[in-house]
């Protein structure tokens, strides 16, 4: 990196850290404690287990939102019109 730019670096990294959820900065925390002096290699089969916990809540989220967006869609059909008089 050249000299004078390591600060503006730290800060964009910061900045892609932070737009990330709680859960996604706490195993990026544990993946950088716990794989320090692996491999890479070793690393990312570690980080694998990490990375994939946080992607099912986030689609377990998702996936909830969607529900409750089609609950809300269907209870504010007007259901007297489906009945004839």
């Amino acid at each position: 990196m050249p000299d004078g730019q390591a600060l503006s670096k730290a800060y964009e990294i910061a900045e892609m850290i932070a737009e990330n959820g709680p859960l996604a900065i706490e195993a990026i925390l544990k993946t950088l404690h716990e794989t320090s002096g692996m491999t890479e290699k070793e690393a990312l089969v570690f980080e694998y287990d990490y990375g994939w916990a946080v992607l099912r809540v986030k689609m377990r989220r998702k996936d909830q939102k969607l529900f409750h967006k089609s609950v809300n869609r269907i209870s504010n059909v007007n259901s007297s019109k489906f009945f004839i008089d």
